[in-house]
């Protein structure tokens, strides 16, 4: 699925490619649901040079405030996996993006 501005990214398997070019987009995701969404896998891919935002209120690995926001670096092909697991989303692999 292609995601051309801000807005929230439903929770489903996908991959999420993150068109906006004219600045940053800032992503939303909610908390995956505990053993229905457990698997479920989704990636992002910024296809543009900018600075791009995913944030999940209860934090990536369970790190509430400490890892709610996953920043891309600003470069084309900046990107994470991540995994539900038990209402939590783990992050499984990135390129160029923090957690903070």
């Amino acid at each position: 699925m292609a995601i051309a501005a801000d807005g929230a990214v439903t929770v489903q398997p996908s991959t999420v490619i993150i068109t906006k070019s004219a600045s940053g987009a800032v992503l939303s995701l909610a908390s995956p649901v505990a053993t229905i969404d457990d698997g479920t896998e989704i990636d992002f891919i910024s296809t543009t040079a900018q600075a791009h935002t995913v944030t999940n209120t209860a934090g990536f690995g369970g790190g509430t405030t400490s890892r709610d926001v996953a920043t891309f670096g600003g470069a084309i092909n900046d990107g994470f996996r991540i995994v539900a697991y038990q209402g939590v989303w783990y992050v499984k692999d990135t390129r160029n993006v923090t957690l903070g």
